[in-house]
């Protein structure tokens, strides 16, 4: 192990920086009796410099006096010389006064969330690292800057359907409460939490997802596509559960069943929230025959009802607008 990594684990760990994934990591190397000695002399160094207060205070005019004294003083004495290595051990020491400078008084500035909420309806957003999510009702996101490079750490509260954008290098971490999380590369998934009791659920539909609890219990689980679980607050305690048509929680939102196309697009462009233009007598003949578009984004739909119907052409005309043209099938 990189002694460095060590001390930046230390370091985040007493500034309050941990996440959950470095947590058990430092937990881990806590329990080598080779890292014991580091440990306490970092924590004791820690301890120590909270109790620093400087209490001589600087006077400019005393201080100007002194130099100007000191000036003429030198003047009468021979220069001195400083060997090679002389010079180098100090730039060394000054180098080293800065780092522990760095290291004990890190940047104050908190890590800012972005809340994303919804009240009375589904809410539909893309997060900033191109992650689609619905959030039910009545729930809410918190999010970070997604974009860094590192784990991309959210939390919620309630119902969500996470399309999430893969990226290798950043796992995708939802923090469901009471030290339960759900970890992802790439893949879809619902999570439905309870505050009253503090249980989540987790359904996947794409992907894999790990499950796990980070309190003493340690518990976890893998879970694949078509597979579901639920954990206990607490204990994290991990049961198997049943998937019982969707994967999603607005399963039934985007179901067609000889749906009139223009009313295909009222309900798709509420749900995505955008705006989709039509010309409603020429297309009103047209239905749509579509159980399977509850886990599609608003561009697999539109290549869905493209491919549907050949003739038609939906276009992005504007930030949240779309134009619908070359279909006609009038009653």
């Amino acid at each position: 192990m990189n002694k460095l990594r060590i001390y930046q684990l230390i370091h985040r760990d007493l500034t309050g920086q941990l996440n959950h994934s470095e947590e058990a990591e430092l937990d881990a190397l806590k329990t080598q009796s080779e890292y014991e000695h580091i440990f306490a002399e970092l924590t004791t160094v820690w301890s120590a410099s909270k109790n620093y207060f400087p209490q001589q205070k600087f006077d400019v005019s005393t201080a100007k006096a002194k130099f100007a004294r000191r000036i003429a003083t030198d003047k009468k004495r021979p220069a001195k010389t400083f060997s090679m290595p002389w010079l180098l051990a100090a730039a060394a020491a000054i180098v080293l006064i800065i780092a522990i400078g760095i290291w004990l008084y890190p940047s104050s500035s908190a890590v800012k969330m972005q809340i994303l909420e919804a009240s009375s309806d589904i809410e539909y957003a893309i997060l900033p690292d191109n992650t689609e999510i619905w959030l039910g009702q009545g729930s809410m996101l918190k999010y970070p800057d997604l974009t860094v490079p590192g784990a991309r750490n959210v939390s919620l509260v309630g119902e969500a359907y996470f399309k999430v954008a893969s990226k290798t290098n950043a796992p995708f971490v939802v923090d469901l409460g009471k030290n339960n999380y759900a970890e992802v590369i790439g893949t879809a998934f619902n999570v439905k939490t309870d505050v009253t009791t503090g249980t989540a659920e987790v359904k996947v539909n794409e992907g894999i997802v790990r499950l796990y609890n980070t309190s003493s219990s340690r518990m976890s689980t893998t879970l694949s596509a078509g597979q579901g679980a639920r954990i206990q607050a607490g204990t994290g305690q991990i049961e198997s559960i049943p998937i019982v048509g969707s994967y999603s929680f607005f399963a039934n939102e985007l179901n067609f069943k000889n749906t009139p196309l223009p009313d295909v697009f009222d309900k798709i462009g509420t749900f995505f929230e955008v705006e989709i233009t039509y010309d409603r007598p020429s297309i009103n003949g047209c239905r749509v025959n579509s159980p399977l578009m509850d886990d599609f984004g608003l561009q697999e739909i539109f290549e869905v009802l493209e491919g549907l119907y050949p003739g038609m052409s939906i276009e992005n005309t504007g930030e949240k607008n779309y134009t619908v043209s070359g279909l006609s099938c009038a009653e």
